[in-house]
């Protein structure tokens, strides 16, 4: 029975080795699949850092935007009111070297009627004067001219109504003081 149990042996060998060789099919599909898993995994990982990457990118890129349009901004502003206070400022220097040509010829037009209807003996005409004062709520300055009327007690009043009437500001401020009598 030799032969018999030789062939036995040889089936049950063969069927060893297909079961062996099918384990190790096994073991390898299975070790493949786990590569596969994990291989999907790490993808997904990586997609999802990507992802958080990308996002995180495109929030400090809108920051930087942000942050550039407010300088941009502010800059803008900044700059327009530097124009707006340079103007601000030409205009009222413009304005202040008119008052003062236009105070000057006022006070040399009421120097002039005061002495043209004999009103005042003589009229001096101070220039140079800077007036600080509040004026409508604010703290504002001004160049004036002061004028000095020499004129007699009895035409006082009359001196006073044709400076009034020559007077562009609203507040006219005569003021008296005894001089010598003229004639």
């Amino acid at each position: 029975f030799p032969s018999h149990d030789k062939r036995e042996e040889e089936v049950r060998h063969k069927a060893e080795e297909e079961a062996y060789k099918k384990a190790q099919e096994e073991a390898v599909r299975l070790a493949v699949e786990a590569l596969r898993r994990k291989y999907e995994e790490d993808i997904r990982k990586k997609e999802v850092e990507d992802s958080r990457r990308r996002e995180e990118d495109e929030r400090r890129r809108k920051e930087i935007d942000d942050l550039r349009k407010k300088q941009e901004e502010d800059f803008r502003k900044r700059t327009e009111e530097d124009n707006k206070r340079r103007t601000e400022e030409e205009a009222r220097r413009k304005s202040e070297e008119e008052t003062r040509r236009k105070t000057e010829e006022e006070a040399r037009k009421i120097a002039q009627g005061l002495l043209k209807n004999k009103l005042a003996a003589c009229v001096n005409l101070v220039d140079g004067i800077e007036s600080h004062f509040i004026w409508k709520g604010k703290i504002d300055r001004a160049q004036e001219v002061l004028l000095i009327v020499k004129t007699k007690q009895k035409l006082f009043e009359k001196s006073k109504k044709e400076y009034i009437k020559y007077q562009f500001n609203d507040k006219p401020e005569p003021l008296a003081k005894r001089y010598r009598d003229w004639e």
